[in-house]
């Protein structure tokens, strides 16, 4: 089963200058982090900022594409985590035909908030990979071996 989530943000890691994009459940408190290149990580970034470039970027120029051909992005479906490698699936309409392309997750979600299209995520990639991000009562004891690892990589992102 597929859960929707959003763009939460796009971080930087100080102290590896690694590049993350953070997408939450949309119903429960999770994330899930992936590691992106810079380039997408300035195209994700820049449309959620509402930057617009003099000429166009990359993802926006396949967008455009898209569009003048009368196809659109349906849906993004990260599917797999395999050896630590995330795998996405883009699915496009072209009047009557749909189109499953696989993609990488961070061109996908640069390229589905552009045309506003939703962005899924498998269970079992959650399951995976998920980070539960909860709001406790201040009764209530986290388990500091499981949110160790978690606390100390978000203490190093630069949002």
């Amino acid at each position: 089963m597929a859960v929707k989530v959003f763009v939460e943000s796009v971080r930087i890691n100080l102290q590896t200058n690694t590049r993350v994009v953070l997408l939450k459940d949309m119903k429960l408190d999770r994330c899930l982090l992936i590691h992106i290149g810079d380039a997408e990580s300035f195209a994700i970034a820049a449309e959620l900022q509402g930057h617009r470039h003099a000429r166009p970027l990359t993802h926006d120029l396949i967008t455009t594409i898209l569009e003048r051909l009368g196809a659109r992005i349906t849906n993004v479906l990260i599917h797999s985590l395999r050896d630590e490698v995330f795998f996405a699936t883009l699915t496009i309409e072209h009047g009557d035909r749909r189109l499953e392309i696989d993609a990488r997750p961070s061109d996908s979600i640069a390229l589905a908030i552009r045309c506003d299209a939703p962005i899924f995520v498998e269970e079992d990639v959650f399951e995976q990979a998920g980070v539960k991000v909860s709001l406790q009562s201040e009764d209530e004891k986290p388990d500091d071996d499981k949110l160790a690892i978690f606390r100390d990589f978000v203490n190093q992102l630069d949002i």
